[in-house]
């Protein structure tokens, strides 16, 4: 598995060996700061690009500053092939953490038994369950609407409407969407067919 140190730049140097399928190319966490699209060097980069498309038998070149530590995960943004077809792969980025850019709550639940400053990990504290305490709801302003990704939404089940709140929502023209994340996951944007996952 790749290491590399916040504040390092990673150029990944990635073909997509087709033969018919294009790639959604991601790394989850990051903004490209240059995509050199079909490998081309000659004209200029792209920059501040999160996924790129790589054709079939085709490749990109993307460069990133790492500015945290954590596990960046490289996908095919068509998920479904990233999980059953093994296209994913990760870095690891080590170094201090630095909480102007980005705090985890996650991080805990995915470590595997050592940080990222080098120091050993605390000891996990004893989880006592309690009421889940009422939630005040958001008022929301004329002409703006408040979603809420609700939590344990990370945690599929059958039952799609404890993902958000309102579940189903139509709006006319010119509404305001604001998504609240109330959930520890990033990723909770998921459709109820699984098709779609953000």
């Amino acid at each position: 598995m790749p290491y590399v140190n916040v504040g390092d730049t990673v150029r990944l140097y990635v073909l997509n060996a087709g033969p018919q399928l294009i790639s959604s190319f991601h790394v989850i966490g990051e903004i490209f700061d240059r995509v050199y699209r079909e490998a081309d060097l000659y004209s200029p980069p792209g920059k501040g690009i999160q996924s790129t498309l790589i054709p079939a038998g085709g490749a990109a070149i993307v460069d990133f500053l790492v500015d945290v530590p954590g596990t960046y995960i490289l996908v095919d943004h068509a998920i479904a092939r990233a999980i059953h077809k093994g296209a994913i792969g990760t870095i690891i980025a080590e170094g201090l953490d630095n909480l102007e850019i980005y705090e985890s709550f996650a991080t805990k639940e995915w470590a595997d038994g050592h940080t990222h400053n080098g120091e050993e990990p605390e000891p996990e504290p004893e989880v006592v369950e309690e009421e889940p305490e009422e939630e005040e709801s958001l008022e929301a302003a004329e002409n703006e609407v408040i979603v809420e990704i609700m939590k344990g939404s990370m945690k599929k089940d059958d039952d799609p409407t404890n993902d958000y709140s309102p579940n189903i929502l139509t709006i006319p023209v010119g509404t305001t969407v604001t998504w609240v994340n109330k959930d520890r996951s990033v990723h909770t944007v998921t459709a109820r067919n699984r098709l779609f996952n953000s």
